[in-house]
């Protein structure tokens, strides 16, 4: 007996027609009509579930029809090399989107002072004003690029920090980048600057640059 005919007779058996098959397994009643003249086949899970509404066992099922049972194994075979090609793709992939992400979200990174040299200062007058400049040569590192600085004192107001920062460009090499940091603080004339300094990431790292007299 083919594998449609068992369909039909199944389903005969519990009572039930095409449409309300149909309705069971979600698909159209002529599905269900090309499954039981075998002009077309359904897939495996699919299978189980007539195996399941119709209370007949796969073996029976399959058995004496050799061109379903062919089906099967295309489709359990599609099956292992469409699995094996995502497992392939996410190790692939995965990495690539978790050090994409963790660059994007160190954005605008703290350069160390370390990376830091050939400091100078110009006081452009005969003392340190808003006018004085602080130029340096700063190492980026591959895969980043400069992206600016951030200046300020500290409590006590007796020095100046600077902070350089780097951020991730994919398309960039290591790069030396001559900067010029303006001493444009608004409350230089009321302190008494006697420090210049690098400053690292969360103040854990700092280069003393200039000690002023």
């Amino acid at each position: 007996m083919k594998i449609g005919e068992k369909f039909k007779k199944g389903r005969i058996e519990i009572g039930m027609t095409q449409e309300e098959v149909s309705q069971v397994l979600h698909v159209s009643r002529s599905t269900i009509s090309s499954w039981e003249v075998n002009r077309t086949y359904p897939d495996l899970d699919m299978l189980v579930s007539l195996s399941d509404l119709y209370d007949i066992s796969l073996d029976v099922i399959l058995r004496e029809d050799d061109s379903m049972v062919q089906q099967i194994t295309k489709e359990v075979k599609k099956s292992k090399k469409r699995r094996n090609w995502i497992i392939i793709l996410c190790l692939i992939l995965i990495p690539i989107v978790l050090f994409l992400g963790y660059q994007t979200w160190r954005a605008n990174q703290v350069v160390s002072p370390s990376q830091v040299k050939e400091v100078s200062l110009e006081l452009n007058g005969e003392e340190l004003s808003a006018q004085s400049e602080v130029t340096a040569t700063v190492t980026i590192d591959n895969w980043y690029e400069y992206s600016g600085h951030y200046i300020e004192l500290n409590e006590d107001k007796d020095t100046i920090l600077i902070q350089f920062y780097q951020k991730f460009d994919i398309s960039s090499d290591k790069t030396e980048e001559q900067v010029t940091v303006p001493i444009n603080l608004d409350d230089l004339s009321n302190s008494r600057i006697v420090n210049i300094e690098i400053m690292g990431f969360n103040n854990n790292s700092r280069k003393n640059i200039y000690e002023l007299d």
